[in-house]
């Protein structure tokens, strides 16, 4: 798929997709403002990066819960209707939480309880928006598909960061959460009268029941399996990273709630660039070496961003770290909605939802090696580890070996 033939994709350019694609971006606002204002939030609250890990932790702990639930959800009901729901839950709680902030209630129960109810919100709209994404697109555009969804989620992402942590230093948090409302409701907008494909497939059959057919499927398939372990492994210490940002802005570059906004903002310019080039790649284009990649590279970006001494080369650092996540994300969950039958889809997202939910136990480590060892040996060890976890996959599983 060339550039060209990219843009010009029917499918790619159809009324639903557009639609699917600007409420990535709208929702992206949200989501990008999560990763400044829950650090931030709980750093401001305890003055601790323990806390701040403990934030993070518990924003990932519904992925973990509520990851293989929601794929079986995602797989029995019509999936737009869902997503389009799931934007509405976003704007009753995140009014919720900016009352109560506004009414003094400033400690860590309240930034603890706003972390798990976002971190819920995403469990469960991820997997759904995801395989709804294949319905659209289909196996054969499935990667370039799922890259222009992440292009436009990580044009949200830099906007959000940057606004909200804008927003908040000059007329305080809460109104950084109305501002995120907002965003869900032009988002639950964006798929007004976008039909679902009648192509897609529904499995009417129990959550339990899908469940059991889901357990059986990754027992015997290979390759899914070790995509869900290595996904398991990356983010206990690469996308963990996050937790040091704040006291990286705060302690080693010396800004506060807008300068962690706009260093998040503008290391997201690497996921975009990220996104467009798996987006214009040749459909046949395979997608493990590619893959295999993207994670070493990301292991390589977490250890510079140990090193980075001042703004610019922080940026750098994450840029890259960004570019890199991005590209394993878009490539994972193509490889495992592309490994399973079309009625497990919703489940293969619910299962990579629940192998990110392991992202606790990565954030509560960094936040203690934080406390141990220092930020830069935090972030040495923990990129180093990425290496050795994609390492030991390829040796053990062949499934991830190239031919």
């Amino acid at each position: 798929m060339t550039i060209s033939s990219a843009f010009r994709d029917p499918v790619l350019r159809s009324p639903a997709f557009m639609k699917l694609a600007a409420n990535g971006g709208t929702n992206g606002i949200s989501v990008g403002a999560d990763y400044v204002l829950v650090g931030w939030l709980a750093l401001q609250v305890a003055e601790s990066t323990t806390w701040v890990g403990g934030g993070f932790a518990l924003y990932h702990v519904p992925g973990l819960l509520l990851g293989m639930p929601a794929g079986s959800l995602a797989d029995r009901v019509n999936r737009h209707r869902l997503v389009r729901g799931l934007e509405l839950v976003g704007v009753l709680i995140l009014i919720t939480f900016a009352m109560l902030l506004a009414a003094g209630h400033w400690n860590i129960a309240v930034v603890y309880g706003l972390t798990v109810a976002l971190g819920s919100l995403r469990a469960i709209h991820h997997p759904t928006r995801l395989a709804y994404t294949y319905d659209i697109a289909g196996p054969k555009r499935v990667i370039p598909a799922i890259s222009a969804l992440n292009f436009s989620s990580h044009l949200g992402y830099i906007v959000g960061a940057a606004a909200s942590g804008l927003i908040a230093e000059r007329f305080g948090v809460h109104h950084a959460l109305l501002a995120m409302a907002l965003a869900h409701l032009i988002a639950w907008s964006c798929l007004s009268g976008a039909s679902p494909p009648v192509a897609a497939v529904h499995d009417p059959s129990p959550i339990l029941d899908n469940l059991r057919d889901y357990t059986r499927e990754i027992t015997r398939n290979r390759l899914l399996a070790a995509l869900v372990i290595v996904t398991a492994g990356i983010e206990v210490f690469g996308t963990s990273l996050y937790t040091t940002l704040p006291e990286l802005a705060q302690l080693r570059l010396e800004v506060g709630a807008d300068g962690l906004g706009g260093l998040v903002a503008i290391s997201q310019a690497g996921g975009l660039i990220a996104a467009s080039i798996l987006f214009v790649m040749p459909a046949h284009t395979d997608a493990k070496p590619l893959w295999l990649i993207s994670i070493a590279c990301l292991g390589l970006a977490v250890v510079a961003l140990g090193a980075a001494p001042n703004m610019v080369t922080c940026a750098i650092a994450l840029g890259a770290a960004a570019a890199a996540i991005s590209a394993w994300d878009i490539l994972t969950q193509s490889m495992m909605q592309l490994s399973v039958p079309d009625r497990l889809r919703g489940r293969a997202m619910g299962a990579w939802m629940f192998a990110i939910g392991s992202a606790p136990l990565g954030h509560l480590q960094m936040g203690f090696v934080v406390a141990w060892l220092g930020l830069d040996l935090a972030l040495y060890l923990n990129g180093f580890m990425v290496l050795v976890v994609i390492a030991a996959g390829v040796l053990i599983v062949k499934e991830l070996r190239l031919r």
